[in-house]
């Protein structure tokens, strides 16, 4: 099977069109109507259903979607071996909402000679994104994060998709809130303490970081990150679990964070990433980085 073969069937699932891909890819339709049949009949099986509103992929076909596009990565780094095919200034990353990490890569973008050619695009995602992202190429590297007891878990998803993976560092989520708040007046948090106030949580079902004694009944779900300190800002009863923050941020924006003495759901951060002869001096100088900066 060509390669571009491959690149012709995500373009279909990109669009979800046989027609719009054929306008994209400046073909006929029937040519790739036709093309999309010998592929189907060399795999033995369909790689998309028809809707009323264009294509979809079948349950297989989002299996030969993913396999795809790990074979057109691995290719486009073969071919960038000692040439100058790969863009020097490409620095692709997925990491969880955290302004920690987020600093992290604006202070180390920033330290860039000012002519050092960039093309940078930082993806705030949970861990199931950004090995997704990976595998299709749309990020070399990733920071994630993840309750300990995964760590086997996603240690083998990271072997088993061919990437690196390496501990950066492990923590308890704290409470952040207004100063002004009832929680401040208290010396020592426990869980029980929050059951009654409003916790502003992230959207994201996947994760949780509420434990089964938790008995909160009143929440704000927000998936954006800014929007979720906004609401801790604005409402007086109200709290946020967190990595640590740092205290310049908490202080810029009138909050404070406070460990809950009785919580012992640890998290752990991890990067991962294509193999070290696929990455840039860009991507690779982060790497060392993020590991002199986890280790201070």
């Amino acid at each position: 099977m060509q390669t571009s073969y491959l690149q012709y069937v995500i373009e279909i699932d990109r669009t979800r069109s046989i027609t719009q891909a054929a306008a994209n890819l400046y073909m006929t339709q029937p040519s790739l109507s036709r093309i999309l049949h010998e592929i189907e009949d060399q795999v033995g099986f369909a790689l998309f259903e028809r809707t009323n509103r264009g294509v979809r992929p079948t349950d297989a076909g989002v299996s030969f979607m993913r396999h795809a596009r790990r074979i057109l990565n691995e290719m486009e780094a073969i071919e960038s071996l000692g040439s100058a095919k790969r863009a020097a200034g490409r620095f692709h990353i997925c990491m969880p909402r955290s302004a920690w990490i987020l600093d992290l890569a604006a202070d180390y973008l920033n330290a860039l000679p000012p002519d050092q050619p960039l093309d940078a695009v930082l993806r705030e995602c949970h861990v199931r994104q950004a090995f997704e992202h990976i595998a299709s190429g749309d990020a070399d590297l990733a920071v994630i994060r993840f309750r300990s007891e995964y760590q086997s878990y996603f240690k083998d998803q990271a072997s088993a998709g061919g990437l690196t993976f390496q501990e950066l560092k492990r923590y308890l989520y704290r409470v952040v809130f207004r100063k002004d708040s009832p929680l401040a007046r208290k010396a020592r948090l426990t869980v029980e303490d929050l059951s009654a106030l409003t916790e502003i949580t992230h959207g994201d079902t996947f994760r949780t970081h509420r434990q089964e004694s938790d008995a909160t009944t009143r929440s704000i779900y927000s998936v954006d990150r800014l929007a979720q300190l906004t609401l801790v800002q604005r409402f007086r009863d109200a709290y946020i679990w967190t990595p640590p923050v740092a205290s310049e941020e908490l202080e810029a924006r009138g909050l404070v964070q406070r460990d809950v003495t009785d919580n012992r759901i640890e998290y752990r951060n991890a990067l991962i990433s294509l193999s070290p002869e696929m990455l840039n001096e860009i991507e690779l100088g982060f790497i060392g980085y993020i590991n002199q900066r986890c280790g201070q």
